[in-house]
């Protein structure tokens, strides 16, 4: 494979945005990226400057891992008349008092003159133009060049595991053929597969397929959800812990044979998940690559990875169960 002379990495295309010759990242288009920002809502502290280090300590050490929102873009300390102003950290992870209490617990000292909440660009912008309107609307941003370049040089994956889920994914597929009334006729059938990174290992969570029902709620990727949902109600009502308000999906990888449906996009969307890896596109009905790119369109509260299967052995075995190009919306 031929690489990119930017890339860090041998594994690494940056100009068509392929890593390992297999996944081939899937974006909105250039002339689809928003000069509106999705907003955030993220909790700042004045202090008195000579106590900076301590908040930088702070965020270091106890804010920034735990974070479901990267911040990494945004310039954490700004000057605000006598006081520096700092930038903790999400809502999303945090609410006031346990904040304070976490200042107090790891700054013992330190003034806090005020706590609030402001809103600030949740995605790094894709250009320096943006960058810079958006630091004087909102915020001081941080321009480092091309986001998505740093991203595909820094993004890791255990290649050899992903080849293995996506061989399981496919095994399911097979065999939900073999046992379908009709096997001559396929166009239809699709299999999806959720799975967790657990400890920096990848753990099935639940593996469905549909075998060419003509019900929307029967696509194989709003299966998936249903089982993970009706999974979490039984754990729910046989916990006695009171951490049952995340969303059903969260940061879960979803590996599909083909590209989802508009209305299975934005099921994935709101149930908040981490990544996406597919085998075929379907232009009729996609709601990623054919249209639309749900996954990474400015204006939703959410987005996640998006991936494309390219490696020619799965994508060769798909096709000789189903088709080189799906046509229909049952999947």
């Amino acid at each position: 494979m031929k690489t990119s002379k930017n890339s860090e990495n041998e594994h690494v295309n940056l100009e068509q945005g392929i890593l390992y010759g297999v996944l081939k990242q899937i974006r909105a288009n250039e002339d689809q990226i928003s000069e509106k920002p999705t907003l955030v809502s993220v909790w700042y502290c004045d202090i008195n400057p000579k106590d900076t280090q301590k908040i930088v300590a702070l965020i270091r050490d106890h804010l920034t891992d735990p974070d479901p929102v990267s911040l990494t873009h945004i310039k954490r300390f700004m000057k605000v008349n006598e006081c520096i102003r700092s930038i903790l950290c999400s809502l999303e992870y945090i609410d006031e008092g346990k904040l304070i209490n976490l200042i107090h617990e790891h700054c013992p000292g330190v003034e806090i003159r005020s706590v609030g909440l402001i809103e600030v660009p949740r995605y790094a912008p894709q250009t320096k133009d943006i960058t810079q309107a958006w630091s004087s609307k909102y915020w001081p941003l941080a321009w480092k060049g091309n986001p998505n370049h740093q991203f595909l040089n820094t993004v890791e994956f255990d290649i050899s595991r992903e080849e293995e889920i996506v061989s399981t994914l496919l095994d399911e597929l097979e065999q939900c053929i073999k046992k379908s009334k009709d096997s001559s006729d396929c166009s239809g059938v699709s299999a999806t597969l959720i799975a967790e990174n657990i400890n920096d290992s990848i753990k099935l969570k639940t593996i469905h397929a549909n075998t060419g029902s003509k019900t929307p709620y029967d696509h194989s990727v709003m299966k998936a959800i249903s089982s993970i949902a009706n999974n979490e109600l039984h754990r729910r009502k046989h916990s006695s812990q009171e951490d049952g308000e995340g969303y059903l999906c969260h940061n879960m990888i979803v590996y599909t044979t083909h590209e989802p449906c508009v209305m299975c996009c934005m099921a994935l969307v709101h149930s908040r998940i981490g990544r996406l890896v597919y085998l075929q596109g379907t232009p009729p009905t996609g709601g990623l690559e054919s249209n639309y790119q749900l996954g990474d369109r400015d204006g939703l509260n959410w987005k996640f990875q998006i991936w494309k299967w390219i490696g020619q052995n799965e994508v060769h075995r798909l096709e000789s169960l189903v088709g080189k190009e799906s046509k229909a919306i049952n999947y």
